[in-house]
């Protein structure tokens, strides 16, 4: 029997996600970081490279029914309730999302682009000290590790990672920490982990 979280624990999570004290180009870090955990440590920002592509799928897609399409089908919980489009993205987000994003005058801190076409990237030496700097907000609070694991996992068949029974929020974290490879001096600035 497939084991999913409930509709109620996502919509709190992502309500929670969209007033986190982040900028909604942390989602396009954590697709970054996911493709870079697995791969060799850089990632091709290419609609072509499959790593990348399910590294966007896993963290925006809109998961519903098999088989059903959603418009537009994919939706960043980010920071992003001051947004017009409340976090929905078009079809176009895999091309004009994190291979436009990195190139921000910005995410120079924290990304080098190694080659432009395609674009592969690689995060810079001491990009953890700039992680605030590119992604913080100074109003609200910071993402719960929870929360963005509960995002993650919305609409996964969860079972084969905690059995048939309920997930505990350790074992959705550490899924959660295990896929995308957050190290603990991210976690520590991002989420104000001591």
């Amino acid at each position: 029997m497939a084991t999913y979280l409930t509709a109620e624990s996502l919509g709190e999570a992502v309500s929670r996600l969209m007033v986190a004290n982040v900028r909604p180009s942390f989602c396009d870090f954590l697709i970054v970081k996911h493709a870079m955990t697995q791969g060799d440590g850089t990632v091709t920002l290419s609609l072509n490279d499959t790593t990348y592509m399910a590294s966007v799928r896993a963290l925006t897609e809109v998961v519903t029914g098999p088989g059903e399409r959603v418009l537009p089908p994919f939706f960043n919980p980010f920071g992003t309730r001051r947004e017009a489009r409340r976090g929905w993205r078009t079809d176009k987000y895999p091309s004009n999302g994190p291979p436009d994003t990195v190139n921000g005058p910005s995410w120079k801190r924290v990304i080098e682009v190694l080659d432009e076409r395609p674009r592969r990237v690689e995060f810079t030496p001491n990009y953890v000290d700039d992680l605030l700097r590119v992604f913080g907000r100074a109003s609200g609070a910071p993402p719960t590790l929870l929360d963005c694991a509960t995002w993650y996992f919305r609409g996964r068949d969860i079972e084969s990672m905690v059995g048939p029974t309920t997930p505990t929020p350790e074992g959705l974290v550490d899924g959660f920490l295990a896929d995308t490879g957050l190290t603990r001096p991210e976690r520590a600035r991002i989420f104000g982990e001591s």
